[in-house]
């Protein structure tokens, strides 16, 4: 038998409740990825988006569901589109004067080359 699903946070059933009931047009709500918040989302009708925080600008490599109104979803798709991809290594290459021959190393991964810092991997990292 599978393990019983992790409860839901306590926000997001009041939280949908009170977009409903003030007839919000414009709002989001952001969640670490939960199959149990994504069946929430779907059966109380509101439209949502896995999404990457590096996609998105931001140097961590956190998975979130945000939900919003569809309008404003496609257009953080958009916007999507026209930011470059960070992850902390790459936040580490820009800011570090590194000696020739030196490897990054980001958490478990074997250590890289930092012209390769592009990977996706855990978020600590350091230097080998």
């Amino acid at each position: 038998p599978s393990p019983p699903p992790p409860p839901l946070p306590s926000w997001p059933p009041s939280s949908l409740a009170l977009v409903r009931k003030l007839g919000l047009v414009s709002w989001s709500i952001e969640q670490v990825v939960s199959k149990n918040v994504e069946a929430l989302l779907k059966q109380r009708g509101f439209a949502f988006e896995r999404v990457v925080c590096s996609d998105y600008g931001c140097p961590q490599l956190r998975k979130r569901i945000i939900a919003a109104p569809g309008p404003l979803l496609e257009h953080l798709k958009q916007l999507q589109s026209q930011i470059d991809s960070v992850t902390p290594a790459k936040v580490l290459v820009g800011t570090l004067k590194l000696p020739s021959g030196a490897l990054i190393k980001i958490g478990s991964a074997a250590p890289i080359a930092p012209h390769h810092a592009t990977m996706t991997s855990p978020p600590s990292a350091g230097l080998v």
